[in-house]
């Protein structure tokens, strides 16, 4: 991925292949990344304000010791996702 495009919500990733950059129109991402962080996607955002629909969980945001506080994270973050999708609240 070389960039994600929306503001108020995701509406697309521009994926880097080996013929060139092509647009995905989608509305969720999921990415896992390994242990180091590699957050230069959302770096992007260098205006210091992610947005809304942002999420940034795991040992993407911090490294955690055990594997334990990163399911409960991410639980946690899938179920205030999934309320801030129905327009119940805004994520965390």
């Amino acid at each position: 991925m070389t960039h994600l495009h929306g503001l108020h919500r995701l509406t697309g990733v521009t994926m880097a292949g080996l013929s060139g950059n092509k647009f995905i129109a989608c509305d969720s991402l999921i990415v896992s990344v390994g242990l180091i962080p590699e957050r230069e996607l959302v770096e992007q955002f260098d205006s210091g304000q992610k947005p809304d629909w942002l999420s940034i969980i795991g040992n993407a945001r911090q490294v955690h010791p055990v594997v334990d506080s990163v399911t409960r994270e991410s639980e946690r973050t899938g179920y205030e996702a999934a309320k801030y999708v129905r327009g119940i609240n805004h994520l965390i």
